[in-house]
């Protein structure tokens, strides 16, 4: 499918089926009813990190003690956090795939009328407002866009928004699960009969007790390699915060973000004024 089809019909699914007799196999196109897929996951978007207000709404919540320590403080944190976040990206920053296109609007009419008037200089002054305005709008819309396509290699002065969208699209139709075939062979496209059957697949086994099969065989390990007790002692020894930190750093800000919706674009935004904590949490993870 192209690109134009995932824009009329971003819900649709096809079916291949085998044919016996002629050389043609049919193809059963079906367009499928939206669905209402319950509660919105939070996401951390990196783009929220450009607004100048950013750090003080996050800083002015995580500095609230916690009931907890170690890794739970962490979550209690963000879990408050994230109800701040949501009202900080309604009320400051609105829609953004509605932002940027204002705001480029108003530059280019600011530089026609600075253009038109040259020695009008309230006009010449209104053009480097909007361009502040349009320049800040401009980063923010094509974080968000390379955040939800996935795309860590595409640079500043080389952005297309046709591409973004098309990956976007395309990322988005390779991640639905429409159907699925039952062991009898019959397609079952019901929206709520899938969720119920991936559902109840991965309950049926995550989560649930289990014991090896049989004990290690300890002289068969005694008879490969084996580290020596220095690089046993290496092993346990702790993270330095400069190991910390290049682990962190090290994870690309578009990646996929964790259970709690926060990315690592959040931490190494936030890394000087957080450090310590996060720092001293990890390493306590790892000696407890």
């Amino acid at each position: 499918m192209n690109e134009d089809w995932l824009d009329l019909f971003p819900h649709s699914m096809d079916v291949f089926r085998w044919e016996v007799v002629s050389d043609h196999c049919s193809c059963v196109v079906t367009n499928l009813p939206m669905e209402n897929v319950g509660i919105k996951l939070f996401r951390f978007y990196n783009f929220w990190t450009a607004h100048p207000d950013f750090k003080d709404v996050v800083m002015s919540s995580w500095r609230i003690p916690v009931k907890a320590t170690g890794l739970r403080a962490i979550y209690l944190k963000t879990m408050r956090l994230k109800h701040r976040l949501k009202k900080f990206n309604r009320d400051n920053i609105g829609d953004i795939g509605l932002n940027y296109p204002s705001a480029k609007e108003a530059y280019q009419e600011a530089q026609l009328q600075a253009q038109s008037h040259p020695r009008d200089y309230s006009l010449q002054e209104a053009v480097k407002v909007t361009a502040e305005v349009f320049t800040i709008q401009e980063h923010m819309y094509y974080s968000f866009l390379a955040q939800r396509s996935k795309l860590t290699w595409i640079r500043k002065g080389d952005m297309n928004t046709s591409f973004f969208h098309a990956c976007l699209k395309k990322h988005r139709a390779d991640n639905n699960i429409a159907s699925y075939i039952v062991e009898q062979g019959n397609l079952i496209d019901d929206f709520q009969e899938v969720v119920a059957h991936f559902v109840d697949h991965f309950r049926s086994y995550l989560g649930s007790p289990s014991s090896a099969t049989g004990r290690i065989d300890l002289h068969c390990i005694e008879m490969g390699p084996k580290i020596s007790m220095d690089q046993q002692l290496l092993l346990l020894k702790p993270f330095s915060r400069k190991e910390i930190r290049a682990a962190l750093f090290g994870i690309p800000i578009t990646k996929s973000p964790g259970p709690d919706g926060f990315g690592s674009g959040f931490f190494k935004a936030l890394w000087q004024d957080i450090e310590d904590e996060v720092c001293s949490v990890i390493g306590q993870c790892f000696a407890t």
